[in-house]
């Protein structure tokens, strides 16, 4: 058996300094860095595009996270842009 490494993960931290009502994850790695470099106020929601996303999240955070109900980027999208607009009609 051969074994044939397709890509590599390379992790990128970011601090950010700004507070976001909520912000997306699109792989366990992107979570990973992600929190590296930053901690959250508890009221950021966190959104994530998968089930292994959303086990990577609750792995550093406590804060709320909504996962996506279909794979996909436009997907998880549709899911902030909804959860948004239902919270701004209250």
């Amino acid at each position: 058996m051969k074994e044939v490494v397709v890509y590599n993960t390379k992790r990128v931290t970011h601090r950010i300094s700004k507070h976001y009502d909520g912000i997306m994850f699109f792989s366990p790695s992107a979570v990973e860095s992600f929190f590296a470099a930053n901690t959250l106020p508890h009221s950021t929601i966190l959104f994530a595009i998968g089930n292994t996303t959303a086990r990577s999240i609750e792995q550093y955070s406590t804060n709320k996270v909504i996962i996506s109900d279909r794979p996909g980027k436009e997907a998880l999208l549709d899911k902030v842009i909804s959860h948004f607009n239902t919270i701004n009609q209250h």
